[in-house]
């Protein structure tokens, strides 16, 4: 049995299967209100949920305390600060591990509307057996299994999942149809990357100037070729951030570059004759000549011999 910790990479194409969704929290029980099935508790040190399966999806987050949640044998840790979605039909159960007082907010939800909800369960607790024909599955352009992954800014998430909640208590048809657009503004905010903040024009291009001067640093020294992204996040921004600026700038990418600027001191050390290949290989930083001799062939489309063979005239 493994465990996973939430380290969040989105599904492929997530931007567009969101574009597809239009998600809806399982409305409140009208006979039993203010019954909702949107909402947040409190948990005791070593409380365990009892085994069940659900028959929507629910969106659970892990606010305070540290949880274990267990899916179909997997198992996820869920310290504050991060979510999971859980999937109808699997056998699941939570537990808090952290030896005090914990915090959860949850929703069950479609990821699409026009799905009935009277006389259907919520969940089913074993040994029970689930009614797998009344599952509410989800759409089949969405990824399978668990989302699960940290909350990145949870100010923002701290707000939507405040507002769903206060929503569906309200019981009020305006409000109901509100919460729709708010559970997919916390979802998009859950599941997608956080775009970057476009760069001024004047500032994007001193940022890449800067990347370029560090870089025409870097290959002028001696030794190998030290770490590109530290060596571009000492520059106070996201490798990431610079290495696209830098690409839209120069047509390249910034270990690329290094390559190719030492490539070029290789050609002039090779045309002056006074060196052997070996050499100018250490010379240049690359410590095994045949890793040398494999780059100088990628940049410049020859063999360090060939070139030589061509200069002297062979």
């Amino acid at each position: 049995m493994t465990s996973s910790t939430p380290s969040w990479s989105p599904p492929p194409d997530t931007g567009r299967w969101l574009e597809r969704v239009a998600p809806v929290p399982r409305p409140p029980r009208p006979w039993a209100s203010p019954h909702v099935y949107t909402a947040e508790s409190v948990t005791t040190p070593h409380w365990t949920e009892p085994l069940r399966v659900i028959y929507d999806h629910e969106l659970v987050l892990f606010r305070e305390g540290d949880y274990l949640l267990e899916v179909s044998g997997e198992r996820y840790s869920c310290p504050a600060g991060s979510f999971a979605i859980v999937p109808p039909g699997q056998w699941h159960t939570s537990y808090d591990v952290g030896g005090r007082r914990g915090r959860r907010q949850w929703c069950h939800f479609d990821w699409l509307p026009g799905m009935q909800h009277e006389d259907t369960p919520v969940m089913t607790f074993h040994p029970d057996v689930p009614q797998t024909d009344r599952l509410r599955l989800a759409p089949d352009f969405l990824p399978v299994g668990v989302l699960h992954g940290p909350i990145r800014q949870t100010n923002r998430a701290d707000s939507l999942m405040g507002q769903l909640i206060a929503q569906q208590r309200s019981g009020s048809e305006r409000d109901r149809l509100l919460s729709r657009a708010t559970l997919l503004a916390l979802l998009v905010e859950l599941l997608l990357p956080a775009e970057p903040v476009p760069e001024p024009q004047a500032a994007a291009d001193r940022l890449a100037t800067s990347v370029r001067r560090l870089l025409d640093e870097t290959a002028a020294r001696s030794g190998p070729i030290p770490p590109i992204v530290p060596l571009l996040q000492s520059l106070g921004r996201s490798y990431a951030h610079l290495c696209r600026l830098f690409h839209q700038e120069y047509g390249i990418s910034p270990l690329h570059y290094v390559h190719a600027a030492r490539m070029g001191r290789a050609r002039l050390l090779l045309a002056e004759g006074q060196l052997g290949i070996a050499e100018i290989a250490y010379r240049l930083g690359y410590g095994d000549p045949g890793h040398f001799a494999r780059v100088f062939r990628k940049i410049t489309g020859t063999t360090p011999t060939a070139y030589l063979a061509t200069r002297r005239g062979v």
